[in-house]
């Protein structure tokens, strides 16, 4: 396993210290010059002890945050290797990332809760009309200008996700307003696109309004 970021940096420490003895014997053969590469040294060590002290002053909540984004990611990561291992014909090495997957979302799981991030479902309910109403308005807006300005193949998923959060979002008030009675939402069916993540309430007659995909096309999850 390669160090990490941390241990590097008491590396580079340990390296400057074992340095300082060479140099600072070559350096009496010429007072009052100091090496170049002495200079440096010492700057990056500067640079490192600050870098350490700002990780060390990370609280454990900080670093739950961390540590659900990272297993978060790999987990929808590894499930889209396992989708390609599957199309290549490598069903056990999909298998495997299915299950690291797996692994990985209970960790994440478990983070969350240390954070306290689960609360009764009216509150998750508002946190998830925030967090895709944040997304539909500040998040993906730039984004979607800044890959057509690059031209850019993320500006096709960036304008899906535009539009689809927007979508998402009301339908989580929707259930919202439904919690708060103390119901649950009924006499409704939920249909996906599989393209760009629009979902439609009742079976679709029509193509999708985001991206054009066939009705048929729509699953239940």
């Amino acid at each position: 396993m390669p160090p990490s970021s941390g241990e590097r940096l008491i590396q580079l420490g340990n390296i400057y210290r074992a340095s300082q003895k060479r140099i600072a014997t070559k350096s009496q053969r010429h007072e009052g010059v100091v090496p170049w590469c002495l200079c440096a040294i010492v700057i990056l060590d500067i640079n490192s002890t600050h870098i350490l002290r700002e990780r060390n002053m990370a609280t454990t909540l900080d670093n739950l945050k961390e540590a659900f984004a990272g297993e978060s990611q790999a987990n929808q990561k590894y499930l889209s290797f396992a989708k390609k291992a599957e199309q290549e014909g490598l069903h056990n090495i999909a298998r495997l990332f299915r299950t690291t997957a797996e692994a990985e979302k209970i960790h994440a799981e478990g983070h969350l809760k240390s954070m306290e991030g689960v609360g009764t479902t009216a509150q998750n309910l508002q946190a998830a009309i925030d967090g895709e109403t944040y997304e539909y308005t500040n998040m993906y807006p730039p984004m979607l200008k800044q890959a057509e300005a690059d031209n850019h193949k993320a500006k096709r998923m960036f304008g899906y996700a535009v539009e689809a959060e927007a979508v998402h979002a009301k339908i989580y008030k929707m259930a919202l307003e439904a919690a708060k009675q103390g119901k649950d939402l009924t006499g409704v069916d939920f249909y996906l696109c599989p393209v760009c993540g629009y979902i439609e309430l009742g079976k679709p007659t029509k193509e999708c309004p985001v991206c054009g995909t066939k009705a048929e096309k729509f699953v239940q999850v």
